[in-house]
């Protein structure tokens, strides 16, 4: 199965998925800390934490799904596919078989429950914090109605997916939007930070928080952000791509429209990147259009941390240069 591009997607849009990078969320939460919270060091553990918890979950879950096929003498993958048929029809059916079946169904649906309660709770921070940053005047004291707006949105949008097809719905959204948009959007951030921004001044805003660290520390993650990450991602998206396969439910195939929903969808997920990408061109200063990229890919005068005496020398002196070429324009 390695040589099967929808592998390589799927893993990747796991760990996307478990760790919650290049949603947006990470951002948002993070964006509550202390100024100089090791970040460094929380990403490290949550790291391990999380790939330690896969792996038992790994072994959980295949045990049972093996004493399933040692039972019925099946084939583990002729017990259950991956997706919503392991979570919601072989796994409960492995539960029944076990001492006082209706206490572990209930854990287990109950884990379902909380693990998709967390989810959302990051997804609507995320939401919030973007909309919050952009209007604060308009919407910080309307944070209650905003909250209440957007679940109230979220709900009716999902009153699809618990109709009589909604497993249908639920199986193209997954296919078409669950792996190519996060793909897409961590190959754009990547090439953003390390390319456009640059991997150095990346460095010298994290030491800003966590100190300063010596090149052979951050010679492996330099590696990783301008080459090893963007490079793979983008292997995967494009190999994934070419050997694009319609989706299935089972044996059922899906109409051409259904098909031409999900390109439409995901197409509608991605392209406010380059729509924005075009507007911030259009606006930017220059004669020429080489001279309008540039312009546009530059940190505005503001950029660096918020709190005045967080922005250190570095920031301070960009700020007073900046205010100087405004001051000349006059």
């Amino acid at each position: 199965r390695l040589s099967d591009a929808e592998v390589w997607k799927d893993a990747a849009t796991q760990i996307f998925y478990s760790l919650s990078v290049a949603w947006g969320g990470l951002t948002a939460l993070s964006s509550y800390n202390k100024f100089h919270n090791n970040c460094y060091t929380d990403a490290i553990i949550i790291c391990v934490i999380n790939c330690g918890t896969s792996v038992f979950a790994g072994f959980a879950i295949f045990s049972v799904l093996g004493h399933m096929a040692h039972i019925q003498d099946k084939l583990v993958s002729e017990v259950a596919k991956s997706g919503f048929g392991l979570a919601f029809i072989a796994y409960p059916e492995a539960l029944a078989q076990l001492p006082v079946a209706p206490f572990w169904s209930i854990l287990f649906f109950f884990m379902l429950v909380t693990l998709g309660l967390d989810s959302q709770f990051a997804t609507i921070e995320t939401i919030l914090t973007a909309l919050l940053d952009q209007f604060p005047k308009f919407l910080q004291s309307k944070r209650i109605y905003l909250t209440a707006g957007i679940c109230l949105i979220f709900f009716f949008l999902g009153l699809t997916c618990v109709s009589q097809a909604g497993i249908y719905w639920i199986n193209i959204l997954d296919h078409f939007c669950g792996g190519w948009g996060i793909l897409v959007a961590a190959v754009v951030e990547l090439v953003g930070i390390s390319w456009i921004y640059g991997v150095n001044r990346f460095i010298k805003d994290i030491e800003m928080m966590i100190g300063v660290k010596s090149w052979i520390f951050w010679l492996w993650w330099r590696l990783c952000w301008f080459f090893i990450s963007p490079c793979l991602l983008a292997a995967i998206l494009l190999w994934s791509l070419a050997t694009f396969v319609p989706p299935t439910y089972g044996s059922i195939p899906y109409p051409s429209w259904g098909i031409a929903l999900g390109w439409c969808m995901i197409i509608f997920c991605v392209i406010w990147i380059p729509i924005i990408a075009v507007v911030k061109i259009v606006r930017a200063e220059g004669s020429s259009l080489f001279q309008k990229i540039v312009s546009s890919s530059k940190s505005t005068p503001d950029w660096g941390p918020y709190l005045k005496q967080h922005r250190g020398e570095r920031y301070s002196n960009d700020s007073k240069q900046s205010g100087l070429a405004e001051m000349a324009k006059f």
